[in-house]
């Protein structure tokens, strides 16, 4: 038996007219698909012992070619908004350059090619956009890197392959921009393809694309929790700094990397603990995972610890940075201003990038008028800020709009008293209205704070001596009671002691309000004699009073410094006839006595 040949025909591949266009679309997606048929008939032809036998032809075979076109743009910025069209609210610092991702991928199979457009930005816009697309194959090898101007990029193609995948970032620098301001962008992209065809309406995608300018809110407020003793060289005054990210402004961001610096005003160094080691300064942060930073104390050139430095400090919007720290006066002459303030400063670098030529620094101070120098440098807040969104406020209430600080004076406290009046008299042997000895000790107030207005901080004893019972300190009529009166101001009043048959007075008992600041309060009294015996003995009675002054220091009795003596003497010496009667006898008659 011969073996039969069998001759095949060639598979003939053809692709038809499109035809049966269909078309479709989804967000930020375009598509559409053309079919053809290709047919194929295979043929034999074949011979029997050397006769040819008849022509064989198969059965047809159709096979149907689908031409798919299909691309997407897709804007792929983490906003937190699922639009594929948006990169909604993109933040920028001020001056700093805002970045937007897209990407491009032609899902059909087979070559397309897109027409760019930037929508119709302004030159000036423009001019600060720069665009850097990448291009990727199926494979994800990397295909092309284009670098391109914001103009180019506006008129330009990028063609792809089937599959292939563009990332597209379009940077736009900006310029002068403030907290809050917005821009916005549109990035088109149409299909060659399609736009050929006229499918009308799915040629184009378009995405949105806008941002807002962010940067740290910085809310200062700095209070003195107590006032300083210029009486005392080693009292101290406490400072609570509370540094806020103002989270009630709208476009307020995270701060990284803050500068806090607190230079003391002269006069005023970092508290002590025995003449040598600082006391601690404290830092909290509200938010315990963030930095505090690191502090550094600073000094002057002759190495008094003036202030401190903190470098690094992160703050969320919305937390807050608590510091404390005390201060004192340099040494016993230093005179402190009549109001002093001091003042603290924040500082932030925006742009934290590395070799960043982007110098934007917010610095805002307690101080509404800084001096521009180094150690208190002009402020910025009107530079990036929008308007109302920083202000200053010394003393008074805490202010709670956007962005504002606070710093309140030092309060210091400085006691001054001193009593005079030292005085001699004489009187009769028996004094009335008018010949009694009246006695006036005046007590000065030269600090800057009222005294004696609270019960038992400024008293005064009258003490005299026991030697002549007749002469006495002068009663009021009727009564046992000492007739002592002060006098602050215009007032006179009666002030009795503070115990019956006592010698201590209180100045509130009288006058609650106290002795005024660089005022003064008048005691008066008497003394008077009665029937006093005057002999050849003794010839002079008296009386001597004492007048004490006895301020008193809460825990600290009688430690208040006094400008002069605290203590007044009066002396009184009764005056009077004498009359001493002598017999004289002559013996011897001769004129002269025996």
């Amino acid at each position: 038996m011969k073996s039969n040949t069998f001759n095949y025909s060639l598979l003939a591949v053809g692709v038809a007219a499109l035809m049966g266009v269909s078309t479709g679309a989804i967000a930020g997606e375009q598509s559409t698909a053309g079919s053809a048929s290709i047919t194929n008939v295979a043929s034999a032809t074949y011979f029997v012992g050397g006769q040819e036998q008849q022509k064989v032809d198969s059965n047809p075979v159709v096979i149907s070619i689908t031409e798919t076109v299909k691309f997407s743009l897709v804007a792929t910025n983490i906003d937190g908004d699922n639009d594929v069209n948006t990169n909604k609210g993109i933040a920028v610092i001020p001056n700093g350059t805002i970045t937007y991702n897209h990407t491009l991928t032609n899902g059909g199979n087979f070559t397309d090619s897109y027409d760019m457009d930037l929508g119709s930005v302004d030159a000036t816009q423009l001019a600060n956009i720069t665009v850097t697309y990448q291009t990727r194959n199926t494979a994800g090898d990397l295909v092309t890197v284009t670098n391109q101007s914001g103009a180019d990029f506006a008129n330009a193609t990028i063609i792809l392959k089937a599959g292939d995948v563009s990332s597209i970032v379009i940077s736009e620098k900006t310029s002068g921009n403030k907290g809050g301001a917005t821009t916005d962008l549109t990035l088109s992209a149409t299909s060659d393809y399609l736009s050929k065809d006229k499918v009308t309406g799915n040629e184009k995608i378009t995405n949105n694309d806008d941002s807002i300018t962010k940067l740290p809110v910085f809310s200062i407020v700095k209070r003195v929790t107590n006032s300083l003793d210029l009486n005392n060289i080693n009292d101290t005054a406490e400072y609570t700094i509370t540094v806020k990210n103002d989270g009630s402004a709208t476009y307020a961001s995270d701060a990284k990397n803050i500068k806090i610096v607190d230079i003391l005003p002269a006069g005023l160094k970092l508290a002590t603990a025995n003449g040598s080691t600082l006391q601690p300064i404290t830092v909290t942060n509200s938010t315990s995972s963030d930095s505090v930073g690191t502090t550094t104390t600073t000094s002057t050139s002759s190495s008094v610890p003036n202030g401190f430095t903190i470098d690094g400090a992160n703050l969320k919007v919305g937390s807050t940075i608590t510091i404390v720290f005390k201060v004192q006066r340099i040494d016993a002459t230093t005179v402190l201003a009549a109001s002093t303030v001091n003042h603290v400063r924040v500082e932030d670098l925006l742009d934290d990038t590395a070799n960043t030529t982007n110098t934007s620094k917010v610095i805002d101070s307690t101080n509404a008028s800084p001096a521009g120098t180094q150690d208190d440098p002009a402020q910025t807040t009107g530079t990036y800020y929008p308007s109302g969104s920083d202000s200053e406020t010394l003393n008074g209430t805490v202010p709670t709009t956007v962005g504002s600080d606070y710093a309140q004076s030092l309060i210091t406290t400085k006691r001054g008293l001193k009593i005079e009046g030292s005085a001699t008299k004489e009187i009769p042997v028996t004094t009335n209205g008018t010949t009694r000895a009246n006695y006036e000790s005046v007590i000065t107030n030269s600090g800057d704070q009222v005294e004696g207005d609270v019960s038992g901080e400024l008293t005064f004893t009258i003490t005299g001596d026991t030697t002549d019972t007749d002469v006495n300190i002068g009663k009021r009529a009727n009564t046992q009671v000492r007739d002592v009166t002060v006098t602050i101001g215009t007032v006179t009043k009666d002030i009795s002691p503070t115990t019956v048959g006592g010698n201590t007075y209180d100045i509130f008992s009288a006058f609650p309000a106290g002795i005024p600041a660089n005022g003064t309060a008048t005691i008066k009294y008497n003394v008077v004699s009665s029937n006093a015996i005057i002999n050849t003995t003794n010839n002079t009675p008296s009386e001597t009073t004492i007048v004490t002054l006895v301020p008193l220091a809460p825990g600290n009795d009688n430690s208040v410094p006094t400008e002069g003596a605290r203590v007044v003497t009066d002396n009184t010496y009764v005056r009077g006839l004498l009359l001493s009667k002598k017999q004289v006898i002559d013996t011897n008659c001769n004129g002269a006595v025996d």
